[in-house]
């Protein structure tokens, strides 16, 4: 009898070991948020030295993707390091099939047997993936609501403030409920009417998910916020504050594949303050701001159109969702007026660059070996824009609330000259503008006659801005007259293209030679310069020349105002030199660079800056060599 109660004890402890070594599956896991819509998770497996990820990404059949070698899972504020990869490479792109999709395996380090939740961490960067709090439960995540909010609503959608010139900053504040132990990457934009572009301003997340920034605008107007992956119009107004609480997972978990068909089971977004009922219904109601949810299918559709046909398409688009609109009787009337003056807004711009669209509309919509349009099919009269001035936001206020207002009436002032009633506030926009960019790309002050002008300008604002422009341009040209440590060098214009890399690097015989070849309109270009200024410094005394080459596309000035700042030898070469070199020497883009050695040989060259250690390595590795 011993003996049987002995037999049994030891069944059962081998059947809980073999239990205890099972591998953990959770499928398709719900999660709290994330930074990419194109990244799923697929399955979990948590195994006894190792968690496997197996993921899938649904992109477009001609995405390419790799991911980060320091990924990592996060739980209980400890990393878990990434493994392998099976399927995907951190150094090579793999291509998504032609379905757009993609599938692949991620091994990591074990997480806890009691891990109740994680996140996936690609890096903190844009562009990196991060999915956070990843659950191990099998439930849906929940979060705890404000008691203030419980029960709230906004309130039915009253009479817009007045539509005005009212510089002065809009706050925006509020909380993410779920977020803990996050990066999400959070920001504004909005439209600044000198110089008229588009500014982006970062949001700090507090570690109990609350935000509060301030944003500079001109008038009531509709600004875009970014959150990880979400994307949201609000209508903001200066001096007043708008705020907005959003439920994380309740927001997130409905835009996965996986989970997309399950029914809402909690409020997403509550909005308080300042336009909180049109704010509420902007972002509930969801409505497109375009006449085109697709691109590069309306494109499609234009091919090969005349002006005339595609004026018409466009217009027919917009009376169609002018139509729909009028239909939807459950919408404020407010509302449906602001969807009209951006659906206008939006008909206007693409119809105003009508050559630009119809020119590269095959290229856009995928269509193969499609002639491009002749300049003289693209020729239009004087009457071609008529019917655009005869829309609803043409010289009306309440356009104002549309994101792309301050752009619009640089337009409007083109496109109507001699055709509507002259505007105070449109005129000094358009001449501000012009003044900022006399400054700003020319690099010519202000005459006296400007400076007179500008001093009358009933925008204050305006003034100010220029006239600090002015002051920081005199200061800067009097301070690059001082500058040293750059050489302006002439190249003969009979020198051919191929012959050009020879001709730049054969005065520097015997040495090392750094070539970056560059524009002053690349941002990368000039990233990448300042983050090399350590790299030159710890360099200088060992022999390393760096000759910069940049072509006529690089305006003169504006060059001839950025490199006393970059140190080294500058060339600047005629636009038939540039476009032979790049062809010759198979140029893909700026930046790209070429390591030079002693005898004057290609060492390395790459484009796209390959980071300071790479750099410095191939720098250090031709120093060396005889």
């Amino acid at each position: 009898m011993k003996n049987s109660v002995v037999l049994i004890c030891l069944l059962v402890t081998v059947i809980c070991l073999q239990l205890q070594a099972k591998d953990k599956v959770y499928e398709k896991p719900y999660f709290i948020a994330r930074s990419a819509q194109i990244l799923e998770v697929e399955k979990v497996t948590l195994k006894k030295d190792t968690t496997v990820l197996d993921m899938r990404v649904f992109s477009t059949p001609t995405d390419k993707v790799k991911l980060l070698s320091s990924a990592a899972l996060q739980s209980g504020g400890k990393k878990y390091s990434l493994i392998k990869m099976e399927g995907l490479s951190a150094k090579d792109w793999t291509a998504t099939n032609d379905k757009g999709e993609l599938s692949f395996k991620l091994f990591f380090q074990a997480l806890p047997s009691k891990a109740s939740s994680f996140s996936f961490i690609e890096g903190d960067g844009v562009g990196e993936w991060r999915i956070y709090g990843i659950q191990l439960t099998g439930k849906r995540p929940s979060v705890e609501i404000p008691e203030s909010l419980k029960g709230y609503e906004p309130g039915k959608v009253v009479a817009l403030p007045p539509s005005q010139v009212q510089p002065g900053k809009a706050l925006l504040s509020g909380r993410l409920l779920g977020y803990k132990d996050m990066s999400l990457l959070m920001s504004v934009s909005y439209k600044s009417w000198l110089p008229v572009a588009t500014q982006s301003q970062d949001i700090n997340i507090n570690p109990d998910g609350s935000f509060r920034t301030e944003i500079p605008l001109m008038s009531p107007t509709s600004v875009k916020l970014s959150i990880g992956s979400l994307n949201y119009t609000l209508c903001l107004v200066p001096g007043k504050e708008t705020i907005l609480t959003l439920n994380l997972p309740a927001i997130y978990i409905p835009q996965s594949r996986w989970f997309k068909d399950e029914p809402a089971l909690e409020k997403k977004i509550w909005v308080e303050g300042e336009m909180a009922a049109l704010n509420s219904e902007i972002i509930g109601k969801n409505y497109p701001l375009n006449i085109s949810k697709n691109m590069p299918a309306m494109l499609k559709d234009v091919c090969g159109m005349t002006p005339i046909q595609f004026k018409q398409h466009v217009l027919k688009l917009l009376s169609d969702k002018r139509n729909t609109l009028e239909a939807d009787q459950g919408i404020s009337d407010i509302y449906r007026s602001f969807l009209f003056w951006n659906l206008e807004m939006d008909a206007w711009s693409i119809i105003s660059n009508y050559k630009t669209l119809l020119t590269y509309a095959p290229m856009f919509a995928g269509v193969k070996d499609a002639p491009k349009p002749k300049a003289e099919d693209l020729k239009v009269d004087s009457t071609y824009y008529d019917d655009l001035l005869k829309l609803s936001i043409v010289r009306n206020p309440s356009a104002m609330y549309c994101f792309d207002y301050p752009s619009f009436l640089l337009s409007q002032e083109i496109l109507g000259k001699n055709k509507i009633s002259a505007d105070e506030l449109s005129s000094q926009v358009v001449g501000a503008n012009r003044l900022f960019s006399q400054l700003d790309k020319e690099y010519k002050i202000l005459t006296v006659d400007q400076e007179n002008e500008v001093n009358r300008y009933s925008l204050k604002e305006f003034a100010n801005i220029l006239n600090d422009k002015n002051k920081g341009l005199i200061d800067l040209l009097a301070t690059n007259a001082k500058k040293t440590g750059y050489k302006v060098c002439e190249m003969d214009t009979a020198v051919s293209g191929d012959k050009l890399l020879q001709a730049l690097v054969s005065p520097y015989k015997g040495k090392v030679v750094l070539v970056d070849v560059w524009a002053t309109w690349c941002g990368p270009c000039k990233r990448a310069m300042k983050e090399m200024l350590p790299m030159k410094e710890e360099l200088k005394d060992q022999g390393v020349t760096y000759v910069y080459l940049a072509g006529d596309n690089s305006p003169e000035v504006i060059w001839k105002n950025m490199i006393p700042d970059i140190h080294g030898e500058h060339y600047r070469v005629t636009k038939t030199q540039w476009a032979d070199f790049v062809k010759a020497l198979q140029v893909e883009g700026v930046p790209t660079y070429f390591v030079i050695n002693k005898s004057g040989e290609i060492a390395y060259r790459t484009t796209g800056f390959p980071g300071v250690d790479t750099m410095k390595d191939e720098l250090q590795k031709a120093l060396k060599a005889n």
